[in-house]
C-alpha cells in the first residue's frame, strides 16, 4: 500500500506558507492558492507555454469557420496560463481575482451582481472571491446610499496598489501575446473582436437546433 505521508507533509508545508499570505485561513482560498502555485510553469522568455509539437493536426482537416472555436479556446488557454505567471507574486489567486478587482476598481462601488455581470462570473463565485479579497484588505463593503439593506464594494488603498501592479503586468501580457502581429493586424483583430463582443454581450448566442 502506498504511503500518503510524504504528500501529507508537503501539504502541511504548503498550508503553512499559505497562512503567511492571508489573515484568515479557509479551504477554498487555500485550494485556489495551491492551484496557482502548482500549475504547469509558463515561460515568457523563450520557454513554450505548451510543447511545440502539441499543435493539433486535426485543425487542418476542418473548414476555416470550424477552426475558429478551437483556435479561440487555445488562445484563451495561452492567455490565462501566461497571466497566472505574471500575477504569481501578487496576493491574488490568479487572473480571475484580478478581473474581479478590476471590475470593482472601475465600477465606482458596484454591487456584487454588477461585478458578476462585468466579470462574466456566477454570483456565487463573486461572493467567494470578494470574501477573500476583503480578508486580504484589498476590498471593503460600504452601505448603499439608496438602499440601507444593500451593500456595495469599494477598493481599498492596498487594493488600488495591487490593481496598479496587476495592470502593468497585463500590459506586459498583451505585448507578449500580440507582438507576433503587425500594428495593422493588431488593429484589425481588435476591430473584429469588438464586433463579436458587442453582438454577444447584447444578446445570448442562439443555439442551433439539433433536430
Amino acid at each position: 500500500m502506498k504511503t500518503i505521508l510524504p504528500v501529507l507533509q508537503q501539504l502541511i508545508s504548503e498550508l503553512d506558507r499559505y497562512a503567511q499570505t492571508t489573515p484568515e485561513i479557509d479551504l477554498a482560498g487555500f485550494a485556489a492558492w495551491l492551484h496557482q502555485r502548482h500549475r504547469p510553469a509558463v515561460g515568457l522568455a523563450g520557454e513554450p507555454v505548451v510543447p511545440p509539437h502539441r499543435e493539433p493536426q486535426y485543425l487542418n482537416t476542418l473548414p476555416p469557420l470550424m477552426q475558429l472555436v478551437p483556435l479561440v479556446m487555445r488562445l484563451n488557454y495561452f492567455t490565462h496560463a501566461a497571466a497566472e505567471q505574471l500575477l504569481a507574486d501578487l496576493p491574488l489567486a490568479g487572473i480571475r481575482e484580478f478581473s474581479v478587482l478590476s471590475s470593482i476598481f472601475g465600477g465606482q462601488t458596484p454591487t456584487k451582481s454588477e461585478v458578476a455581470a462585468n466579470a462574466q462570473l456566477e454570483l456565487s463565485t463573486i461572493t467567494e472571491v470578494t470574501r477573500r479579497l476583503m480578508q486580504l484588505g484589498l476590498v471593503t463593503e460600504v452601505p448603499d446610499p439608496k438602499d440601507r439593506r444593500a451593500r456595495r464594494l469599494k477598493i481599498t488603498p492596498a487594493g488600488q496598489a495591487v490593481f496598479t501592479q496587476g495592470k502593468a503586468r497585463v500590459a506586459q501580457l498583451s505585448q507578449y501575446l500580440y507582438d507576433p502581429l503587425t500594428a495593422a493586424e493588431q488593429a484589425e483583430l481588435h476591430r473584429l473582436l469588438s464586433v463579436l463582443n458587442t453582438v454577444h454581450s447584447a444578446q445570448s448566442l442562439p443555439l442551433p437546433s439539433t433536430e
